[in-house]
C-alpha cells in the first residue's frame, strides 16, 4: 500500500507525485519496536500481610442452663511485627449461636463449599491493633464443646502497583514476594492454633515429633507446597479407640498443635 502526497499543476491539471511512503514497513518497524518493550513493569511491592506475629488468649465459658460455650479471645500483635493487624479469624465448622466484636470491626462466616474449611473471622478497615498492642472483645458463643482449632491473622498493607499490560493480556500473575493469588487460602495466612468449638465426634490430641532415631525433637517446618509422607502412631487408651479412627479424616493442625 502506497500514500502519496503532491500538488496540482495548474497548467496541465494533473496530480503530480513528489514522494512516496512505504506503510506496510513503517507498520514492521512499530510492531518490532513494541515487541521489545516488556509486558509488566512492577513499580511498588508493599510489606506482605503475612509479616505478623500474634499472640491469641482465649477463655470458656459454659452456662449449664442453656447449654451454651462462649469464647473470649484476646488478640496481641508482638512488637516485632511488621505490620499493623487487621484480621482475626477462626477456622470452625458450624456459624456460632452469637458473637461480640470489638468497636469499628465486622465480622462474617464463610462456608466454602470446595476445599477450603468453613471460617469466622472479625476484620477492620480503622481501629487496627498496633504493634505490641492487643485487643480483646473477640467473642463467640456456641453449642459445640471446646477443642482444638486454627486461627489465623493478617496486617494491614497495600496492594502491589504494576504498570498496564501492553499486549492485550489483563490476567497476569503478579511477582512480588509473599502475595499469594493462585495457591491455598493457608497460604497467605499467619496460622496458628488455640481453642474453639470444634465437633462432639472430633478428637483433638498433641502429637510428638521423633527424628528416624527415635528421638523427640522439634517437629520440621515445612515450606508452602512441600510435599512428602509423614508416620503417626496412634497410642489407645480407655477412653481412645483407635481402631475406630478413620484415617481420611486425620487433620494436621498447623501452629504447634
Amino acid at each position: 500500500m502506497y500514500h502519496s502526497t503532491g500538488v496540482l499543476n495548474s497548467s496541465s491539471e494533473k496530480l503530480v507525485v513528489i514522494k512516496r511512503v512505504d506503510v506496510k514497513k513503517i507498520k514492521i518497524s512499530l510492531c518490532l519496536i513494541l515487541s521489545s518493550i516488556p509486558t509488566i513493569v512492577w513499580a511498588y511491592c508493599p510489606t506482605p500481610d503475612t509479616e505478623v506475629r500474634a499472640e491469641v488468649e482465649v477463655s470458656v465459658e459454659f452456662n449449664s442452663l442453656e447449654k451454651l460455650y462462649t469464647y473470649n479471645y484476646e488478640v496481641s500483635n508482638v512488637s516485632d511485627s511488621k505490620l499493623k493487624l487487621n484480621t482475626f479469624g477462626l477456622f470452625i465448622d458450624h456459624e456460632p449461636v452469637s458473637f461480640k466484636r470489638p468497636q469499628w470491626w465486622s465480622e462474617s462466616f464463610i462456608d466454602y463449599k470446595d476445599n477450603n474449611r468453613p471460617k469466622f473471622s472479625w476484620s477492620t478497615v480503622r481501629e487496627y491493633i498496633n504493634r505490641g498492642a492487643s485487643k480483646a472483645d473477640f467473642s463467640i458463643t456456641s453449642r459445640l464443646p471446646p477443642g482444638v482449632v486454627e486461627f489465623y491473622t493478617k496486617g494491614k498493607t497495600g496492594l502491589p502497583v504494576i504498570m498496564a499490560p501492553v499486549n492485550g493480556d489483563s490476567e497476569v500473575e503478579p511477582d512480588c514476594p509473599g502475595f499469594f493469588y493462585d495457591r491455598s487460602f493457608y497460604d497467605g495466612k499467619v496460622i496458628g492454633a488455640t481453642v474453639g468449638p470444634v465437633s462432639s465426634d472430633v478428637v483433638t490430641a498433641k502429637l510428638r515429633y521423633k527424628n528416624k532415631n527415635w528421638n523427640e525433637s522439634n517437629p520440621p517446618v515445612f515450606k508452602p507446597g512441600a510435599k512428602g509422607q509423614i508416620k503417626v502412631l496412634l497410642l489407645g487408651s480407655e477412653s481412645l479407640d483407635v481402631e475406630k479412627i478413620k484415617p481420611d479424616t486425620i487433620h494436621f493442625i498447623r501452629g504447634g498443635a
